[in-house]
């Protein structure tokens, strides 16, 4: 005798398959209970798998900026791609913001874009920043529709050029090749110069021979410097090691010397901990091209430092959409970086 056991969870699309299965040998159905269950349990189905879950379809850019405001999401603008929307997540119990975005508003007495304001009236206004975190010393925000603005030119200032004068008398007009004043050069006969012509083959073949004896003993001279310069060289080495040596006891007796942490920094350093557990419980890391990211897990954003939101994760291709060319610039930058920095090790 078969039973059915009643506490064993079945999805929705089971049960229907179930049921379909019964209803389709309805004629079947016998009066007594016990072959009841037994029908009912020869009937379900085998190795049965869920359909697969349909995926959201994402709405674009333009359909997020158009949307109208919701009160339980959080009232700080996000920057979709130059167009502004409205921050898809929750509020915290009490705030108006969710806790990315309240601690960001904490840490710079504003949100990194913008926010919605709701007037007396109940009416809605976007207030999009034109600078980040509204401080007009910060980075431009490029919405669309902004022009960028224009670099200035550098134009080099304008130099009169004073009037060169000779090297040799200090006029003007003429340089020192053509100066009038410019002592003639001695003529060159072969005697008195000292740089006498070699008229004959033996005095060639003797003057070669001098040239070689005079070679031979300057590279014996610097062969010897070489050697004295060697030895320097070694006393200093061991001079650096008995530095090194003292400057390593110096470090320790410093070691020694050092007062133990008061309490009170003690406590600071735990309450450090704990605030910044609080804030990443819906945060963890990815990586991506060997460069590591935080992602947000409850909407799967790429946050950089200062909890803005850098790029989209998506989890089924494993890459990362930038929000703009600039970010992009950057993480290409630091992928370059690392791969020479791995080939300077294996090397």
């Amino acid at each position: 005798m078969s039973s059915i056991d009643f506490h064993t969870k079945i999805s929705g699309h089971e049960a229907v398959a179930w049921i379909k299965n019964c209803i389709e040998n309805h004629s079947l159905l016998p009066e007594d209970e016990e072959q009841l269950i037994d029908f009912i349990v020869s009937h379900k189905p085998k190795d049965f798998k869920n359909p697969r879950k349909p995926r959201a379809s994402k709405k674009s850019s333009q359909e997020r900026a158009s949307d109208d405001y919701q009160p339980p999401l959080c009232d700080a603008m996000v920057w979709n791609d130059h167009l502004g929307a409205q921050c898809n997540k929750k509020k915290v119990d009490g705030k108006c913001f969710c806790n990315r975005h309240f601690i960001e508003n904490e840490k710079h007495g504003a949100t990194r874009f913008g926010v919605f304001l709701i007037n007396s009236d109940g009416d809605v206004q976007k207030q999009r920043y034109t600078h980040a975190f509204n401080n007009t010393e910060d980075k431009i925000h490029l919405w669309d529709g902004v022009e960028r603005p224009k670099k200035a030119i550098k134009t080099s200032s304008s130099t009169t050029k004073g009037t060169r004068k000779c090297g040799i008398c200090g006029e003007c007009g003429h340089n020192r090749k053509t100066c009038p004043h410019r002592p003639k050069e001695p003529e060159d006969t072969g005697a008195g110069t000292g740089l006498n012509l070699i008229t004959s083959h033996q005095e060639f073949n003797q003057a070669r021979i001098n040239l070689s004896d005079t070679l031979s003993q300057n590279t014996t001279t610097e062969t010897q410097n070489d050697t004295v310069e060697t030895q320097n060289d070694t006393v200093e080495t061991q001079n650096d090691t008995v530095e090194t040596q003292n400057d390593t006891t110096d470090s320790q007796e410093t070691v020694l010397l050092l007062p133990d942490p008061q309490p009170e920094e003690l406590d600071e350093d735990l309450s450090l901990d704990q605030h910044d557990d609080d804030d990443d419980d819906d945060n963890s890391t990815v990586m991506y091209q060997g460069i590591q990211y935080i992602l947000d897990t409850e909407d799967n954003t790429i946050v950089g430092d200062e909890m803005d939101v850098i790029g989209n994760w998506d989890p089924d291709t494993q890459t990362i959409e930038w929000i703009n060319s600039d970010i992009s610039k950057f993480h290409r930058l630091a992928v370059f970086e690392l791969k020479a920095k791995n080939e300077s090790k294996l090397e």
